[in-house]
């Protein structure tokens, strides 16, 4: 034991030193050193939370280098790699995003999000035919969601199925969700109703589109022509007149619009439009030949037949206006001219049905 020293007394500093070192010695003999403590790597899926944390900021590209090293820590963590689609997708890079996608539904083939999300890329990339089975396996795990209903509406569209095209377009609607894309899927399933001949129920799906973007005229002319079509002249009518009070229309528009005052004996009002339909395009044969037919009919055969003659000039195969510049010709006492006309006619009549009994192209009416 050492002694401890009387009081007053001062040990000398070497000695104090090695008593020091003596104590140390005796308190540490055999006891290994303290180990510092290493980090453990984070896991995939802590990695991935982290990845949602940076998005919830708006912090995208650091986001998208956590999810990378998530797939690097683990590479079959498929929400990782579903999750990075998803972002590169959202930002149109959808050939990036497509490898990505496919990897994390061929890992998990039941995540619904995740295959719709695939479908999307490959659509986006011009690839309908490889999006199909991805997309229905979407719509079989997720029937009511809207997107996948929507994308298999464009999907039928493109490869020329309208029919299953209006029934996806029909589904997505019922649903609900953004107006902004409901406005877009309700004028495609006006249109495709309106190539199917399904007059009446696209007229519907037109008014609903108008009723909340009414400043689209030429959707409106749309709305008219379709109108005219199903033979609702009057209702035809009215919407051009919108149109065309809105500073709208085109030369085949006034056309519609004055045949159809035409139809209706409104000569004054159908000479009037099938004028400007006629300015706006002086070639538009229709618009000439309804002008020229409204003149004749109003009594002014001497316009009626320059008209005529300016379109027969243009189209002398044309078997109806010579038919047309005939009578009008008869009509003003000009008989050898009428009979020329006429007779110019009969030949073309008589050309045309040899040519359709001998299965021949047939050329103007």
């Amino acid at each position: 034991m050492i002694p401890r020293p009387r009081r007053g007394v001062r040990l000398p500093r070497v000695a104090a030193l090695g008593l020091a070192a003596a104590v140390g010695l005796l308190s540490f003999q055999g006891t290994p050193p303290l180990a510092v403590p290493q980090s453990k790597p984070a896991s995939a899926s802590e990695l991935h939370s982290q990845a949602e944390a940076m998005l919830a900021k708006g912090q995208t590209e650091q986001a998208l280098g956590l999810l990378q090293q998530a797939v690097a820590a683990d590479p079959g963590y498929w929400p990782s790699l579903c999750r990075m689609g998803e972002i590169l997708l959202a930002g149109g890079r959808a050939a990036q995003a497509e490898p990505l996608l496919k990897q994390a539904t061929e890992i998990n083939p039941g995540h619904g999000p995740c295959l719709s999300r695939y479908a999307q890329s490959l659509l986006m990339g011009g690839k309908s035919k490889e999006a199909e089975a991805p997309l229905l396996r979407a719509a079989e795990l997720m029937p009511a969601d809207a997107g996948v209903q929507f994308n298999l509406a464009r999907l039928y569209e493109t490869t020329e199925r309208p029919v299953q095209a209006i029934e996806a377009y029909r589904r997505f609607l019922s649903g609900g969700g953004d107006p902004k894309r409901n406005a877009s899927a309700r004028l495609k399933l006006a249109r495709l109703l309106g190539e199917e001949h399904r007059l009446d129920d696209a007229i519907i799906e037109y008014r609903a589109y108008l009723k909340e973007t009414p400043e689209r005229q030429e959707v409106r002319n749309e709305l008219a022509t379709v109108l005219a079509a199903a033979s609702r002249y009057t209702e035809a009518l009215a919407e051009y007149e919108q149109l065309f009070a809105a500073g709208g229309g085109d030369a085949d528009g006034l056309a519609r619009a004055g045949e159809i005052c035409r139809l209706n004996r409104d000569l004054p009002r159908a000479i009037d439009f099938l004028d400007r339909a006629v300015k706006k395009d002086p070639k538009l044969v229709p618009a000439r030949l309804s002008l020229g037919t409204a003149l004749a009919q109003a009594g002014d055969h001497g316009r009626a037949v320059e008209v005529f003659q300016s379109v027969a000039a243009d189209e002398p195969e044309n078997e109806r206006v010579h038919h047309l510049l005939g009578q009008s010709l008869m009509k003003l006492g000009r008989t050898e001219e009428a009979r020329q006309a006429l007779d110019r006619h009969r030949q073309l009549h008589e050309k045309i049905l040899k040519q359709r009994m001998s299965g021949q192209p047939q050329g103007a009416p």
